[in-house]
């Protein structure tokens, strides 16, 4: 529930002068089965885990725009 709310409030455009800003955030839960010994630890292992689903996530769904892009570029 926590995260809906966050990204209901981050969805909503921001006006400052006369100019719309968007915000984007990546949210994440870290929870430590007991290997992290420090709270850097377990914030490093959750960025760490982040970045890689991250990262896995682009492959797997490329934005629409850039399907063609990344075609060409494999052949």
């Amino acid at each position: 529930m926590v995260r809906r709310g966050l990204r209901r409030r981050l969805a909503e455009p921001i006006h400052l002068a006369h100019i719309e800003f968007v915000v984007s955030a990546s949210l994440g839960i870290a929870v430590d089965g007991g290997t992290a010994r420090t709270p850097d630890q377990l914030l490093n292992a959750a960025d760490q885990d982040m970045y890689v689903e991250k990262a896995r996530s682009r492959a797997v769904n490329p934005a629409p725009g850039l399907r063609g892009h990344r075609d060409t570029e494999d052949a």
